[in-house]
């Protein structure tokens, strides 16, 4: 079973590697996918701090996630 740890690793140097190919092709048609998973991040972190009962800063991750997400679909429906 894939740990939560090796999950945020994943996702964060996806994150970095999608974000310097869009600098460096000025592509941005790939924005909103770098968006989505930045949500995706950001929740998982949320759930990991709630497991370490830090619950402020994880109601804040779930917040910036969450908004986030409405602007993806705000992206998508423009």
């Amino acid at each position: 079973m894939v740990s939560i740890k090796k999950i945020s690793i994943l996702l964060s140097f996806i994150v970095i590697f999608l974000g310097i190919y869009i600098i460096v092709t000025n592509s941005y048609n790939l924005l909103p996918l770098s968006l989505l998973l930045i949500s995706l991040l950001f929740f998982h972190s949320g759930v990991e701090l709630l497991r370490k009962k830090q619950r402020g800063f994880a109601y804040t991750y779930f917040l910036v996630a969450s908004f986030n997400i409405v602007v993806l679909i705000n992206i998508f429906l423009t």
